[in-house]
């Protein structure tokens, strides 16, 4: 029996019971179905030596869009999750109203997370409500990627009501991993221990 890695359930040495077709082998296919191949193969890469990178067209993004609201099987879920987490850095704004939905209560944790990190990517100011509910959650790791997204958004006024919240978190494991990850906190932190070694 090939043992699982702890990413996604995929096995190490070879895929479960799925298989992807050569895309080179198959002709005539609608660009719709190529594009959701190419993808879950990219998307399915976990451990493995990565390809030729691939490149996102506007067909690409429909299908990721698509994978946003699939949760019909196990395998939907691991390539939910990943494009959950690739519309954000891709700044994919149709997929901001879905991504706000998966943040708030998405059952899957990876997901949510990414769903998080994206939507605040993608959305900036806009977020600030539903960060203000975020950090109120009983999930440690909710709140750390809540602040962690929204304190290194390019929208100031974001980080700035991010700062404020954080001001008032009285958890030091979340205070800890928050500040590991956030530059400017990093900079305070080392000045303070600095300051007090002097």
């Amino acid at each position: 029996m090939t043992k699982n890695s702890p990413v996604y359930n995929e096995p190490l040495l070879k895929r479960r019971n799925d298989w992807s077709p050569k895309l080179q082998q198959i002709g005539g296919m609608h660009p719709i179905i190529k594009a959701r191949l190419e993808l879950e193969k990219t998307l399915r890469m976990c451990g493995n030596d990565p390809e030729k990178p691939l490149k996102i067209k506007k067909t690409h993004v429909k299908v990721l869009l698509a994978m946003l609201s699939e949760t019909d099987s196990p395998l939907s879920a691991s390539l939910r999750a990943r494009s959950a987490g690739i519309v954000g850095f891709m700044k994919i704004k149709e997929a901001a109203k879905i991504l706000r939905e998966m943040a708030l209560k998405d059952d899957d944790i990876q997901t949510r997370l990414n769903a998080i990190s994206s939507f605040i990517r993608i959305s900036g100011y806009a977020t600030k409500r539903d960060v203000q509910q975020l950090v109120k959650n009983n999930n440690k790791h909710i709140r750390v990627v809540t602040y962690i997204a929204a304190m290194r958004s390019s929208d100031k006024r974001l980080v700035e009501a991010t700062e404020l919240l954080y001001k008032k978190e009285s958890d030091e494991d979340v205070r800890y991993m928050v500040t590991r990850r956030v530059p400017k906190l990093q900079s305070e932190s080392t000045a303070k221990d600095n300051d007090s070694k002097s």
